[in-house]
Order: structure tokens, then C-alpha cells, then sequence
């Protein structure tokens, strides 16, 4: 997925994979540990920078995230609210 989203707008895939570590730790939450090994633990913040010059289409990696993310996320809710419909009725 990281590859494709990468190729389709003609940037490193790094552009890509280090926000979206970023992304998938901050959905986590704060309460969220990764568990390194056993009796390691640590919080699921990560830390990102995506250093480039402009114009390499930092933003267009960026936006592509924040909209795949938000598709997302819009899915589990609406199918949350199917789930609690269907409760109800």
C-alpha cells in the first residue's frame, strides 16, 4: 500500500511511511503502549519529521494521509452507527 500510495505521486515511499507511523500511533491514543518485548513497553508517540526541499511534494503526501485517514475513520463510524441502529430495532 505504502509503494503504491508512493508511486501514484511519484515520491520516495519514506514520505509516506514515516507520517503514517506517525498517524497510526496517534489513533492509538495516549493510553496505547507498544509492546517492544517482554517487559517493554513504551508509548505509541512517534516522533516525524519529512525533511525535503521544496516543492517535492511534502504537502501532497501530507494531504494524501490526513484524506485516507479521515475516509477511514468516517467508515468505522457510520458502520458503529448501523451496529447501534440495528440494536435498537
Amino acid at each position: 500500500m505504502i509503494k503504491a500510495y508512493a508511486d501514484n505521486i511519484s515520491v520516495p515511499y519514506k514520505y509516506i511511511f514515516y507520517p503514517l507511523l506517525s498517524t497510526i500511533g496517534s489513533l492509538i491514543g495516549v493510553n496505547g503502549k507498544v509492546l517492544i518485548r517482554d517487559g517493554w513497553t513504551e508509548p505509541s508517540c512517534f516522533w516525524v519529521l519529512v525533511a525535503a526541499r521544496k516543492g517535492e511534494k511534502k504537502t501532497a503526501c501530507a494531504n494524501l494521509l490526513k484524506g485516507t485517514v479521515q475516509k477511514s475513520i468516517e467508515e468505522d463510524i457510520i458502520q458503529q452507527q448501523l451496529i447501534e441502529n440495528a440494536g435498537d430495532g
